[in-house]
């Protein structure tokens, strides 16, 4: 083999390892909103929803456990995102695993620690150059769109729908997130996440990054679903992020 046939082959990998990546990352971004949970141990308070205070593995790990490996074996030029947002996630990490010793629960408070380590490797992946911005984020609104739908259908019905993970409870639930209305408890939509607040945060920025794609017809009806599910939510926190960067985002693209 010749040295131009060696730089094909070389070639040749890194784009077909850049694919993986990018397949990978999208995967990532796709199931980073659900809440399927995977607990194995006791939890470290009975008294605190499962997926608090449980040790476990969401399903979002797997291809963050890809993309883990992938990166340390791949040719990914790594560039340093904003100081200040960097500086502040590291920071946090770093609080974690001090506060170890002195809590409650060491066991429990080291697994959010590595956690929170995760999310800071989260952030500076999604800092490199791997997909393109634009479809980082249809990808990410498209994603939304099926919690979105998921959500109405919980609202329509006044329960779970049934899927695996789904972490709605009926209205009379005690712990259930509900708009109580001349004593009549509604149901708020959930989607696939574990609380219809989390899920509205979620929906608030899948309309903004969807703004850009609003000259395709596709993308105009995913835009009124995502708004449906964001009004079941009943997010007020969210309706308000919203309402205070939709104008902003309109002038900006």
């Amino acid at each position: 083999m010749n040295r131009m046939e060696r730089v094909d082959t070389y070639e040749q990998r890194q784009a077909a390892m850049q694919r993986l990546l990018r397949g990978v990352t999208f995967g990532l971004i796709l199931l980073i909103p659900f809440s399927v949970f995977f607990a194995f141990g006791p939890p470290a308070d009975r008294n605190i929803l499962s997926l608090y205070a449980h040790r476990g593995f969401y399903l979002s790990d797997l291809p963050l456990a890809m993309l883990l490996v992938l990166s340390l074996i791949a040719d990914v030029p790594w560039r340093r995102g904003p100081l200040l947002v960097t500086g502040a996630l590291a920071i946090i990490c770093v609080l974690a695993f001090v506060s170890i010793p002195q809590s409650v629960s060491p066991p429990f408070t080291f697994y959010i620690a590595v956690r929170w380590l995760l999310a800071f490797y989260v952030y500076v992946w999604f800092v490199q150059p791997v997909a393109p911005a634009s479809q980082v984020a249809a990808v990410f609104a498209a994603g939304m769109g099926i919690h979105a739908l998921v959500g109405v259908a919980q609202v329509i019905i006044q329960g779970p729908v049934g899927l695996p993970g789904e972490l709605a409870l009926v209205p009379q639930a005690d712990d259930a997130s509900i708009l109580a209305i001349s004593g009549v408890r509604w149901l708020r939509a959930y989607g696939l996440a574990f609380h219809p607040n989390v899920l509205g945060g979620f929906l608030a920025v899948a309309l903004l990054l969807l703004i850009p794609w609003l000259e395709r017809l596709p993308a105009v009806g995913l835009w009124w679903l995502l708004w449906s599910g964001l009004l079941l939510t009943f997010s007020r926190a969210a309706w308000l992020a919203v309402a205070l960067a939709l104008p902003v985002a309109l002038i900006a693209y």
